[in-house]
């Protein structure tokens, strides 16, 4: 049997089963009291069962011996007899009774015989084989009734038919059968009277006495009745220990008393628990029917009699059982015993309980605590947890958990998310605390939950038995966790950081510590001001393999004379690394992200490694971000193979976000090693000193390790062999100490255990305690060829070594040629970021090595190759952060062209300086001189022909120049920049602040000064250096800045600052951008002090106006008037200011809101008094519409009421002035150009008056002929249809295949209906004003006529009749259709034809950004160019990060199937179907992606590819999709591949589905295509003799005729006619 089939005790039996058992033995306990053994086999309990007396009908006991296919083997225990339950006799005692579960082996039941047809061999004693049954319904009825059966054969638990024959003092005696018994008083199921006497009762055996053979029955209903089933709710809801006030006296007797419970329940009393005192007369005190107070002692579930006492020391006592005690109660216990763990506590005469040593105190000690607490003292404890196994309770003295004010957590259904618990810490990892509550209930506390601040080692911030509160963040009972946090509400975070002020260290100071003590994490030390620091055991030493040895050596009292201070939590941690502390010597440490600088080289700490990258962690606790192309020189797929936390690393500083507070750093060897072979030497060096060191210090210790220091690398010795294994032997070599031979150090062959072999120390690992030897009689030979008088070696002499051992920190080599046989050593890491390099090499390799260096006993060597590399890149290649001397070769306005040997590189302006007084000339004349030698640092980007620099200068080395900033995103709003004067306008500055990023400061943010402001060309010239401030980006990329600083504080409410308008909205206003970028908005009411229809019309974006602040609103956005009676004093004010209104006040005010039931009317208060006016209250007449009332309609009103809300009134009968008139406004144009001059306005006539002329000549011509091409030669071009969408503006739907190389032809756009309409609308309203415009002069209709074909201009400039010429004008274009993805893809190829590729990149960004989400056909247009744009000019990976953000951002199999068509145009066909097996991968469920995957395959001539889609696709398809693809692919084997497959394929699905005429359709037509006349008329004459509908038989008769008409001849043609007829006329359809 296995082990997954033994079932516990607990499963097997089931409380209140009866079973029958019997006694083996009688003896005494260890405490004296009688102790009775029982057996409870069937062999024992059955012993005197013969075959011969099974019948049927019989109750018998056995156990489950085995289960089988059909049912259970059961053990009867009767001799050379089994019994065989079958499944379906037991499943309803399985289903009721057994929770579902099979019977278990073992398990007890009470079974009946059903002996059948086999009654005969049954009586005969033949049959082995007994069917029995275990059907609660059938062994309710099981008396016996055979009278042949003999008396030893009865069982308890047989149930008999009994006759009551006398009546005795204690019961009564009965005669069943042919034999004779008793049944005590106790087991009457009525009381004994003379009415029982005669009285035919049920009976069941309880005992056959063994030497008397007296038969002791008895008459309960729950044995009578027994089923086999578990007896349960015989004492109701009576639980032990429990209190019963009012039990009833039925019987007093000599030696116990019975009562009745409530619910009729029978109770027994020995006279020893009647009184704790000795009773003279128990009848006399206990009479029969007085009701007393007791305590329930145990259940008797045979007698069904429930044991009481009446002991009044028991009845006051609290707790009787471990069942009363609940976890989290608050106890009293008194100490019995103390020991070294803890204390023995009593809480009841039964029960005892513990307190562990960790839950004496609120603090943790030792052995203190323990002596406290003596024999017999009174504690008051709360219980941690009730132990019913061991009968023991667990307690805790800790008076913070005794006294909190907390809910006592002792169950999952208690929680609460955001709830506060109380515990105590039961274990501290680096990842975290597990806090234990009560009844065993455990929470985790995660690192980063552990406080506010960064707690790099909770070891040493918390200790176990801590009592702590948390808070819990969520749980899952299921898998019994629970996440808590210690940030609770506004207590103090644990680790909270020191005030550097307390002991005056700063970061990065050196110093000498003291040891204090040792931990497995690291050493407690005391610091020179006496305070105490940590030193984790990682920041020990650069090397990870000599951590653990370092650690052992320290002893409290060692004095380590060099650590720096490298981090505050709650104590200072300090470092030893000698990497660290070389750069704190050099540099001042980096504290804080604002002391970043790109280009930085700092040595930082492992601290995590993720899926997407490694951080890292620097002094400060500063964490940077190396991502996975910055982590490693190649690509590595896990980094943990080659990273661990708490490994030492420098990192290049690469990018810095000052706004998110972030950094990315590169550990790439590229980027932090520059050939300096020196590196690794110093490394390696570190490395042995520190072995050296440590054994030096334990050279005294006895035992292995003083062995150890006997044995010597390169040494020559006995390897004994013990064990042999596939990777190699383990054996000792002479003087005892254990060694290793691995399989590279092995000679081919066979070796056995106990062999003694020669060998060669290659390494000692003090760690282990063991050697690592080679075997291997080459290297033997070559160690022992040394010579006696050894060759002298040299630093700097060249040898040549052969590699034998490799280890993560070293390597090891024996030399070859005269130095033959010395052992030497490399470093595995030419650098500390070098992790690959130990990859690189093999045992056994032979390389040209340098001696580098020679230390004691040890030579270090590099390769030859790193030394080479090293002069060569000194020579030739300048590294990124290298600082040169470099010579200024020719001096342009904007950068300083150097020269590095033969190299070439530039310094730009904006890389000079780091600080600028405003107005300065960086590049003044006579500053630079040609041939003048100026220092530089050289900029991450650098090749071997060019490099970029930037002026190097120590006392500038702020970090707040611009070099920080790589890309637009990196610059935040508010940040410091310089900028250089590259362009000056009349109302804008162009400043340079990175050799790629520039700025734009507009005409108000120049100065405060009007001077400065009316002729700013003067003031700003170029080349000057400017500090201005970030106050947003501009579409294009370019910065927004200022020159004006504080200007939030020189806005006061009344003066009057320029503004420059950004947005011009007809309901709300003018939204303006004050000095300084603040936003203000200009409402409608405070524009003009008279009111006038459309106010804003007078204003364009861009325009620069003179307002006054009013004060400052919402969010920081300033409330402006530009009334001129708030600049200047005025008594002309129409509509004056007002701040509320009156009821039944007439008022003017503008419409800032039209729906077609209301009007919404803004009075005054800039706007924040506003009324509606409903439709009832518009006019005397009818209204249908309000929405032809226009927004900005300047109307007078009536105030009706102003409670609960403002109602007006326009109704002539109200307001004494004429209602206002639908109709939209003639409006103005409100461009941002300087389009208004009267200059611009005569060329925009000539262009017009061209334009007409054009217009005549192409009116006959269709509309869809027109095309213009692009001016100048295109390389580049973009394929794309126009259609008229429902939005009436121009939208383009762009082909998948378009190409970027071919000539580019501007599409034509065709107005839509709509606009046609509106156009016909504004002709009739003109037309229908004729008279009123013929009273008008010649100058009002030449106005009028100016404006038509000005709008006509515009208009035809967005479309695309006219083609831009520079990037302004395409700018004009978006900004005036900015949801028009034709205009941004003119845009992409007016860059394009140009070559300039990131700006057509740049385009489509900008486009992606200003379509409007709901226009997502449009912004697919722009995603399927981008897509074409990087699969022609950028690099794959360029073009999968534009293909994964198109997925994210559209349909995905829209994305992939446009992907494709790009693909197939370029010719990349096996990237095409690459895709094509992602889109079947992904989207296997739709027909689609096998179809276009099939059709692919048969365009490129691969048939069999194609055929292999099927079955593909159909397995992955849903079957009402089956005929539709069989049919698609059969159609291709038409088109593409062999029209006899496809013949049969349609043949195949029609057989199937004869009555798809829209594939027998299908199929004609394929065959038509064939020129196969005799086969299209064989196959519709199939189709016209078929049983289908008429409509469908007309559709196939009417196209077999058209088949005749067009292929056939007359003949054929009246065939058919005669076959229509026929059917028509055996259809009944023509009259006689």
């Amino acid at each position: 049997m296995e082990d997954s089939d033994v079932h516990s005790l607990h499963e097997i039996f089931k409380i209140g089963t009866i079973i029958p058992s019997k006694v083996v033995s009688i003896g005494k306990n260890t405490k004296g009291k009688t102790a009775i053994k029982l057996t409870i086999n069937p062999k024992a309990v059955n012993q005197e069962f013969e075959p011969s007396h099974i019948r049927d009908g019989l109750v018998l006991y056995g156990s489950i011996a085995s289960q089988e296919d059909h049912g259970y083997v059961v053990d009867l225990g009767v001799k050379n007899n089994k019994a065989f339950l079958k499944n379906k006799d037991a499943e309803r005692f399985i289903q009721l009774h057994n929770d579902g579960y099979p019977l278990m082996v073992g398990q007890s039941i009470i079974c009946k015989v059903e002996t059948g047809k086999d009654k005969l061999d049954m009586l005969s004693g033949e049959s082995r084989t007994v069917t029995i049954t275990i059907d609660p319904n059938k062994l309710s009825s099981n008396e016996v009734v055979a009278k042949d059966i003999p008396f030893r054969s009865f069982i308890p638990g047989m149930k008999v038919n009994a006759t009551v024959d006398q009546l005795t003092g204690d019961g009564v005696t009965v005669k069943f059968l042919q034999y004779g018994g008793t049944i005590h008083r106790s087991h009457l199921a009525e009381n004994p009277d003379k009415a029982l006497k005669n009285k035919q009762i049920k009976a069941c055996v309880l005992y056959i006495h063994p030497t008397t053979k007296a038969a002791v029955l008895s008459n309960l209903p729950h044995l009578v009745e027994y089923k086999g089933v578990p007896v349960i709710g015989q004492f109701g809801q009576l639980t032990v220990c429990q209190i019963v006030e009012n039990a009833e006296v039925t019987h007093p007797g000599s030696f116990n008393v019975l009562f009745k419970l409530p619910g009729d329940i029978k109770a027994t009393c020995g006279l020893k628990n009647l009184s704790d005192g000795k009773i003279a007369d128990v009848r006399s005190m206990f009479k029969k029917g007085s009701e007393h107070r007791c305590r329930v002692m145990d259940f008797h579930y045979i007698d069904q009699l429930v044991t009481i006492t009446l002991k009044q020391s028991i009845l006051d006592q609290k707790y009787m059982s471990l069942q009363d005690i609940k976890p989290g109660d608050i106890v009293e216990c008194t100490v019995e015993t103390c020991v070294e763990k803890g204390i023995g506590v009593k809480l009841s005469q039964n029960i005892h309980g513990y307190i562990p040593n960790l839950h004496l105190a609120n603090s943790t000690f030792k052995t203190r605590d323990v002596k406290e607490f003596h024999e017999g003292k009174q504690l008051k404890c709360r219980v941690l947890k009730v132990d019913e196994k061991k009968r023991n309770v667990i307690l805790t003295n800790k008076k913070m958990l005794l006294n909190t004010k907390l809910p006592i957590l002792t169950d999952f259904d208690q929680l609460k998310s955001g709830m506060d618990v109380e515990g105590y810490i039961a274990k501290i990892t680096n990842k975290g605390v597990l806090v234990a509550f009560f009844n065993e209930i455990k929470g985790w506390v995660p690192r980063k939950q552990l406080s506010t601040e960064n707690i790099e080692f909770p070891e040493k911030v918390f200790f176990k038995g801590q009592v702590v509160k948390a808070k819990v963040l969520s749980w899952n009972e299921e898998k019994k966790k629970i996440i808590l946090s210690f940030n609770v509400g506004a207590k103090s975070s644990f680790g909270t950081k020191e005030d550097e002020s307390e002991d005056g260290m700063k970061i990065g100071q050196i110093m000498k510590c003291e040891v204090t003590g040792k931990t497995e994490t690291g050493l407690d030390v005391k610091l020179p001001s006496s305070k105490q620091a940590f030193l984790p055991i990682k920041h020990l030493t650069d090397s990870i393999e000599t951590s653990h040895l370092l650690l052992d050596m320290y002893n409290p009292g060692d004095v380590i004379e060099n650590v720096m201070f490298l981090s505050r939590n709650n104590m200072p941690i300090m470092t030893a690394r000698k990497s660290m502390i070389e750069y704190g010597k050099e540099h001042v440490a980096v504290t804080s992200i604002d002391q970043i600088k790109i280009g930085m080289m700092i040595p930082g700490t492992i601290r995590n490694i993720m899926s997407y990258g490694v951080f890292v962690q620097f002094a400060g606790q500063l964490v940077g971000l190396s991502p996975n192309k910055f982590a490693s020189g190649s690509k590595v797929e896990d980094l943990n193979t080659i990273y661990h936390q708490g490994q030492p690393v420098i990192a290049m500083v690469t990018e810095v976000d000052n706004e998110k507070n972030r950094f990315i750093v590169s550990l790439r060897i590229q980027d932090c090693y520059h050939g300096n072979v020196d590196i690794g030497i110093d490394l390696l060096s570190s490395y042995l000193q520190e072995i050296d060191s440590a054994w030096n210090k334990v050279v005294e210790n006895k035992g292995k390790k003083n062995k150890l220091r006997g044995v010597k690398v390169g040494q020559v010795t006995d390897f004994i062999v013990e064990d042999c294994s596939e990777d190699g032997l383990l054996g000792h070599v002479t003087n005892g100490v254990k060694g290793i031979c691995t399989k590279e150090h092995m000679d081919d062959g066979s070796y056995e255990e106990g062999s003694k072999l020669k060998c060669v120390v290659l390494f000692i690992d003090p760690e282990n305690k063991c050697v690592e030897v080679a075997v291997n009689k080459h290297i033997i030979k070559t160690v022992n060829s040394k010579q006696k008088s050894i060759h002298k070696i040299d630093a700097g002499q060249h040898v040549k070594g052969e590699i034998t051992l490799i280890k993560k920190d070293c390597m090891m080599a024996v030399l070859q040629g005269k130095e033959a046989g010395t052992v030497v050593y490399l470093p595995s890491r030419r650098h500390m970021n070098d992790v690959l390099q130990v990859f690189k090499y093999n045992v056994g390799q032979v390389f040209p090595m340098i001696v580098k260096r020679i230390m004691d006993e040890h030579i270090l060597c590099c390769f030859e190759s790193h030394e080479r590399h090293k002069s060569q890149s000194e020579c030739e290649e300048l590294q990124v952060g290298d600082v040169a001397n470099v010579s200024v070769k020719d001096i342009l306005d904007f950068q300083l062209n150097v020269v590095y040997n033969p190299i070439h590189g530039r310094v730009h302006l904006t890389e000079m300086v780091d600080n600028i007084e405003n107005g300065t000339m960086v590049l003044s004349p006579g500053k630079y001189k040609l041939q003048q030698e100026v220092k530089a640092r050289v900029r991450p980007v650098v090749s071997k022909d060019s490099f970029l620099a930037r002026i190097y200068d120590k006392t500038q080395q702020t970090g707040k120049g611009n070099l920080r900033f790589r890309f637009r995103s990196q610059v935040p709003e508010k940040d410091k920049v310089i900028g250089f004067v590259t362009k000056c306008e009349k109302d804008h500055v162009w400043l340079q602040v990175t050799p790629k990023i520039r700025g734009r400061i507009g005409l108000n943010d120049l100065s405060r000064d009007p001077k400065v402001l009316q002729n700013p060309t003067k003031h700003f010239i170029k080349g000057q250096g400017y500090n201005s401030t970030v106050i947003g980006v501009m579409k294009d990329g370019a910065l927004l800045l200022t020159l004006i600083e504080n200007a939030s504080k020189s806005l006061p409410s009344g003066s009057v600052h320029k503004c420059v308008i950004t947005s011009n909205k007809d309901e709300t206003g003018l939204l303006v951008h004050l000095p300084g970028g603040i936003k203000g908005v200009v409402e409608l009411t405070e524009i003009y002090d008279e009111y006038k229809d459309d106010p804003t019309s007078d204003f364009y974006v861009g325009q620069y106006i003179d307002c006054t602040v009013i004060d400052t609103g919402k969010d920081d956005q300033y409330n402006l008037s530009y009334r001129k009676s708030r600049k200047v004093k005025t008594k002309k004010i129409v509509d004056p200011v007002r701040s509320s209104v009156k009821k039944g006040q007439i008022l003017r005010g503008y419409v800032v809101q039209s729906t077609k039931t209301q009007l919404l009317v803004s009075l005054a208060n800039q706007g924040r008094v506003s009324g509606t006016v409903s439709k009832s209250h518009v006019s005397d007449h009818s209204v249908q519409d309000l929405t032809t009332i226009p927004v900005g309609k300047a109307v007078t009103v009536k105030v009706l009421s102003k409670s609960p809300k403002v109602e007006l009134s326009l109704k002539k009968s109200d307001t004494g002035v004429e209602e206002p008139k639908p109709g939209k406004f003639k409006r103005k144009r409100r461009d941002s150009l300087e389009e208004n001059t009267a200059q611009n306005n005569k060329m925009q006539k000539t262009k017009v008056k061209k334009l007409d002329r054009k217009r005549k000549l192409s009116d006959s011509e269709k509309p869809n002929s027109k095309k213009l091409k692009g001016t100048g030669d295109s390389d580049s071009g973009i394929e794309d249809n126009y259609s008229s969408q429902q939005n009436h503006r121009p939208c383009v739907q762009v082909k998948s295949g378009w190409c970027w190389d071919k000539e580019y032809t501007s599409p034509v756009i065709t107005r839509s209906k709509q606009s046609d309409s509106d156009d016909d609308e504004e002709e009739e309203n003109e037309n229908s004003q004729v008279e009123s415009d013929k009273q008008k002069n010649p100058t009002q209709k030449d106005q009028k006529e100016e404006e038509k074909n000005l709008f006509q201009f515009e208009q035809h400039q967005l479309v695309g009749d006219l083609t831009p010429g520079a990037a302004d004008d395409f700018d004009r274009l978006a900004l005036q259709s900015p949801n028009s993805s034709m205009v941004w893809l003119r845009y992409m190829a007016f860059h394009l034809e140009t070559a300039e590729i990131e700006k057509a990149r740049a385009v489509a960004e900008r486009a992606l950004k200003t379509i409007s989400f709901r226009e997502e056909q449009e912004k697919l247009n722009v995603w399927v160019a981008f897509l074409n744009l990087e699969n022609m000019y950028g690099t794959p990976e360029e073009l999968a990060n534009v293909l994964e953000r198109a997925l994210q951002q559209n349909e995905p199999l829209t994305v992939y199937q446009h992907l494709i068509n790009i693909y197939f145009k370029a010719g990349k066909f096996q990237d095409a179907e690459s895709t094509y097996n992602i889109m079947c991968r992904k989207f296997s469920y739709k027909k689609e992606p096998w179809i276009g995957f099939g059709l692919f395959h048969f365009k490129n001539g691969k048939f069999e590819s194609a055929r292999k889609i099927l079955p593909r696709s159909l397995k992955s398809l849903s079957k009402d999709n089956h005929v539709e693809i069989i049919a698609k692919f059969a159609q291709m084997e038409f088109k593409h591949g062999e029209p006899e497959r496809g013949k049969t394929m349609f043949e195949n699905i029609l057989s199937n589905y004869p009555k798809r005429t829209d594939l027998w359709s299908v199929y004609v037509d394929m065959v038509i295509k064939t020129a196969d006349i005799e086969a299209v008329r064989h196959l519709l004459d199939r189709v016209i003799h078929m049983k289908l509908s008429a409509k469908k038989m007309k559709f196939f008769f009417k196209k077999y005729l058209d088949f005749e008409k067009s292929h056939g001849d007359n003949k054929h043609a009246d065939y058919v006619k005669k076959k229509a007829f026929e059917y028509v006329e055996s259809k009944g359809f023509v009259d006689e």
